[in-house]
């Protein structure tokens, strides 16, 4: 009996195992472009598997078989020997087939993890200023932490279980239908009824995991914002409806917690009784046999044995409903960041010499904004020229330096960088001919040393420190207690406005680009350190082509050409004198700020 029921079992392990391969393949191609991140699970790590599961049904049937011979009287002491030894032997190799599969599972895991964060934040990397602009931190924080980790426990850890719970009643089923054919039919007597709760069911469960998502999601992100704009908050007192508003999404959180549980726990019983049914089926149909002789004792105690293991066995698939879901949900979140579509334009020679920037009929709007940012722009900035953008807020000013930055692509016209479409561009060369300083400064928790250094990581101290002499910010940096090793903070947040202006000019002056656009450079600096600065900043124009978006008009007056923006148009362009005679825009912004600077001199006066 034991040979005729071991080799359909080895029938079943190896059809199984071509089978579990194409499965693999399957899967490999439905995760595409993402199967790359993980280590492919190979026919011997199927094996694995597999023989974990076959040593662990062996020793069953020697036992059936002892039994079967003990009840005939023809159980011989050394058969008995021979038993214990094979059921050991079993034991240990199921023993070592387990850990060799938890070891690659795990080494598989860990890989996976690593391998895709890493594509992703390389990916992210080369992504436009524009997909952060439309994605919210918490999102891709959420992505990178908790959607890759659910990709990672699925492919890694969830494959394998998979593996075993569609082999294991398969091999459980093979046996009972050798042992006889009318309790393996019986068996899965109910399985239909099965399988048409679980296709009801399944809409259900994937609206309650979407919901469950999705309110993961929306909580973290409110966590982080809250954490991060706890300063805020409290400077005007909206403690409590922010922190109520976080505890509302918590509730949410919990809410539909209790939901997908609840979609996951109910259809699971449901199924679970009617595989129970099929054992009690099989129960009768056994005592109908029995009484009649056609069944033994022995095989009738090992079927309902079997029956039992198949009916726990094919309930836990159930639950890979759940976790195909959830696979889904996170799969979808991650390849909304890897199929974003990245700027690859390799690295070419580029001529240094030449830095004139030239605007041809260029529109731009921004991501869901029907208004245009930019239209119909034509301007030119020779090399070595020195430019001031002014307008008022909205009118396209900082837009402009964008677009020249590359940041952003035109919907439609060109924006050239000596000649070169700036398309064509790197992002390495075109950061090769741009310094930039923005109106909003951003420091990493470093030392002021390497925030410096951002400019030109080779620097060495003293070029550093001589950067740091120009734009007035040594004296500063030599007075802290641990001088240029002291750290910034995150984002920043022990120095003042002015003091992290001045590093970050700092950075400009030591990087030495071509091109060089202030924006709104000095907004952050009182009247006598704007001064010092200046000076700093007129001796790095030289030779240079610049470009300044400015508000105070009263710091560009001396330009050699100021260019006046309105609602994505250039209006008007020449010198102060020439705006102040024929631009009435130009003329009403100038009067307009010395009034006010004249109400606010005589209100310091009082």
């Amino acid at each position: 009996m034991l040979i005729r029921v071991i080799l359909p079992l080895c029938v079943s392990v190896l059809l199984h195992l071509r089978k579990s391969k194409r499965y693999i393949h399957m899967n490999k191609q439905k995760i595409k472009p993402l199967d790359e991140e993980r280590e492919s699970r190979s026919l011997l790590s199927n094996a694995v598997v597999i023989l974990h599961l076959v040593f662990g049904t062996l020793p069953l049937l020697l036992v059936v078989w002892a039994v079967d011979r003990l009840m005939s009287d023809t159980l011989t002491s050394t058969a008995i020997w021979m038993v214990g030894a094979a059921m050991l032997l079993f034991a240990l190799l199921r023993g070592v087939f387990y850990g060799t599969s938890i070891w690659r599972a795990h080494r598989s895991a860990y890989n996976a993890l690593t391998r895709l964060r890493l594509r992703i934040v390389s990916h992210l990397q080369r992504l436009p200023l524009g997909f952060f602009q439309e994605r919210k931190v918490g999102d891709l924080v959420n992505i990178i932490n908790h959607d890759v980790e659910q990709i990672e426990i699925y492919l890694a850890h969830g494959l394998p279980e998979i593996l075993s719970a569609t082999l294991f009643p398969a091999l459980l089923w093979v046996i009972v239908m050798v042992l006889d054919w009318r309790l393996g039919l019986s068996l899965i007597s109910l399985l239909p009824l099965a399988f048409l709760l679980q296709m009801a069911v399944k809409t259900f469960w994937g609206k309650s995991f979407r919901h469950f998502m999705e309110n993961t999601q929306k909580m973290s992100e409110d966590l982080l914002e809250y954490v991060a704009t706890i300063p805020i908050i409290k400077a005007f007192s909206h403690e409590e409806t922010r922190t109520e508003r976080v505890l509302g999404g918590m509730r949410d959180y919990i809410h539909w917690v209790k939901r997908s549980m609840f979609s996951v726990t109910v259809p699971m019983t449901l199924i679970t009784m009617f595989l129970e049914g099929g054992i009690v089926v099989m129960t009768l149909v056994g005592l109908r046999l029995m009484s009649s002789g056609e069944l033994t004792v022995a095989r009738f105690i090992l079927a309902l044995i079997l029956g039992e293991l198949f009916s726990y066995s094919f309930a836990k698939l159930a639950t890979f409903q759940h976790f195909r879901i959830v696979y889904g949900q996170s799969l979808a979140k991650v390849q909304s960041i890897t199929e974003v579509p990245a700027k690859d334009t390799a690295d070419r020679d580029t001529d240094a010499m030449q830095t004139d920037v030239c605007f041809e009929h260029v529109t731009f709007a921004y991501p869901n904004k029907k208004d245009c940012a930019l239209c119909d722009v034509n301007l030119q900035f020779p090399k070595g020229s020195h430019t001031a953008i002014v307008g008022e807020s909205g009118s396209g000013k900082s837009t402009l330096a964008s677009l020249m930055m590359g940041f952003w692509q035109p919907q439609s016209g060109t924006v050239r960088l000596g000649g070169e479409n700036l398309a064509e561009l790197s992002e390495h060369n075109i950061a090769d001919f741009f310094s930039m300083v923005q109106q909003e400064v951003f420091l990493f928790n470093t030392s002021i040393r390497d925030n410096i250094r951002i400019g030109k990581p080779s620097a060495t101290q003293e070029e550093v420190e001589t950067a740091a002499r120009r734009a007035r910010i040594h004296d500063f940096i030599t007075g802290l207690p641990n001088g240029y090793d002291t750290l910034a903070g995150e984002a920043g947040v022990k120095f003042s406005g002015g003091e992290k202006q001045r590093i970050s000019i700092a950075r400009m002056l030591l990087k030495d680009s071509p091109i060089v656009i202030l924006d709104e450079a000095t907004a952050a600096l009182d009247g006598e350190n704007e001064k010092l600065i200046q000076e700093a900043l007129d001796e790095l124009q030289r030779n240079k082509t610049v470009i300044t978006i400015a508000h105070r008009l009263n710091t560009i007056q001396d330009m050699e050409r100021i260019v006046v923006m309105d609602k994505g148009k250039v209006v008007a362009t020449g010198t102060h004198g020439e705006l102040m005679d024929n631009c009435p825009l130009y003329r009403n912004m100038t009067e307009t700020q010395e009034r006010v600077s004249k109400w606010q001199l005589k209100e310091e006066e009082v």
